[in-house]
């Protein structure tokens, strides 16, 4: 394969996950695992990110 080689394996490192039954960040111990949406680097990003989540 070219340079468009399927990452989705690759291993990431996260500290925050959101919490879709509450609907908002919260911090984690550091995980290292594959890619899940989820998942965020750090709480504060997590929360950039979701953080106007409203319920459906």
């Amino acid at each position: 394969m070219g340079e468009e080689e399927d990452d989705d394996d690759r291993s990431v490192n996260t500290t925050a996950i959101f919490n879709n039954a509450t609907r908002m960040c919260e911090s984690t111990a550091q995980t290292s695992g594959p890619r899940d949406c989820a998942k965020f680097v750090t709480l504060e990003f997590c929360q950039m990110v979701c953080g106007n989540v409203t319920q459906p």
